[in-house]
């Protein structure tokens, strides 16, 4: 009990600042064939995400992302603007498997205030990060589960930092995604966590990933095969 307890004030302690990174929502297209394209909008933790993919070939894709918030009260706000993109190699599994490994780089920046009782926090960053994401999951039409440990490296910089150069800094991000609706557009919710694999980090992280939206989808058209009776 008490290790929960203290595990849940480190956590509000992290919540109740602005933290310089912010990771985004993690795109899981699951590809199932060539000339699949797939877009999505969801709002969370990140504010607003826009993700897109498409499917080159039969087992090579592209995948483009967009994270912005523009959150504001009387005393504290929170903007960031973040971009990215990568290429995605991808197989089927029989039916419904699938697995795919995404890597990437990206772009962004953020400015923070928060202010709330003893805790007072400004963050005035840019950040560039490069990722790799490996994804299992099943896929069909009314139903998408996907598990991913997307791997990122953060490159932080700060102009109110006499430091200024922070050195490049290991994230584990776990998350589970779930897309249910309809062939062409699913309502989706995605969880996960932000964990820091450096003993030390010189700026705080937002350390919960957590969405909700939806996904539209242009799904593999299977090529028709003719028979001659």
């Amino acid at each position: 009990m008490k290790n929960i307890i203290l595990i849940t004030i480190v956590a509000l302690i992290f919540v109740s600042c602005a933290p310089a990174y912010t990771p985004n929502v993690v795109n899981t297209p699951l590809f199932s064939g060539r000339n699949e394209a797939q877009l999505s909008v969801n709002t969370g933790t990140s504010g607003l995400d826009i993700q897109s993919g498409y499917a080159i070939t039969d087992h090579i894709g592209v995948v483009a992302n967009g994270s912005f918030a523009n959150r504001k009260d009387s005393v504290n706000f929170h903007k960031h603007n973040f971009i990215e993109a990568g290429a995605d190699y991808y197989i089927t599994m029989g039916e419904r498997g699938r697995f795919e490994v995404i890597a990437g780089y990206g772009k962004g920046n953020v400015d923070a205030h928060f202010k709330s009782g003893i805790f007072d926090s400004y963050t005035k960053t840019t950040f560039q990060r490069a990722y790799i994401q490996p994804s299992i999951g099943l896929v069909s039409d009314v139903f998408e589960m996907s598990f991913s440990p997307r791997m990122v490296f953060v490159k932080v910089k700060s102009p109110l930092d006499t430091l200024n150069n922070y050195p490049t800094d290991p994230f584990i991000e776990p998350t589970l995604t779930l897309k249910v609706g309809w062939r062409y557009i699913k309502f989706m919710t995605q969880l996960g966590f932000s964990i820091p694999l450096a003993p030390y980090t010189y700026y705080v992280n937002e350390p919960v990933i957590f969405s909700f939206g939806l996904a539209a989808k242009i799904p593999y058209k299977r090529p028709e095969t003719n028979t001659i009776e």
